[in-house]
């Protein structure tokens, strides 16, 4: 499947990236939504890291678009190497409280996983970045 990243392994330097909902699920389904920046952004990357709130959006997206056995798939394999779960914590609560900013609850707490982590993030919402 496409999903499945090599490593790169002689580099010292990992490129490590935050994603969000509509960037994972396009990504996945080798969808032509996803621009040309954002996909090679996302293979160059040595590990890539996904909100929980990401994952339980992208369940429903994917059942939008008939992509739900191929998801469930991709989650089942979680965590590995190249992507990696961040968990919605105490920590996260809190930067995501002093964040202020008119995103929706979704947004702010992958911007506030993304500050915490310092990780840019991968998004088709540039109002995120």
């Amino acid at each position: 499947m496409s999903w499945i990243k090599p490593r790169n392994s002689g580099d010292f330097s990992s490129v490590k990236i935050l994603i969000d909902t509509h960037s994972l699920v396009w990504f996945l389904s080798s969808s032509r939504k996803l621009s040309n920046k954002a996909r090679e952004t996302i293979i160059a990357a040595d590990i890539i890291y996904i909100p929980t709130i990401v994952l339980l959006e992208a369940y429903h997206v994917s059942k939008k678009l008939r992509f739900e056995s191929g998801f469930n798939l991709f989650l089942s394999k979680l965590p590995t190497p190249s992507f990696q779960v961040i968990p919605l914590d105490l920590t996260t609560v809190n930067s995501y409280i002093h964040l202020e900013n008119d995103l929706e609850i979704h947004d702010k707490i992958i911007v506030s996983s993304a500050r915490l982590s310092n990780l840019p993030i991968v998004t088709k919402d540039q109002k995120n970045l």
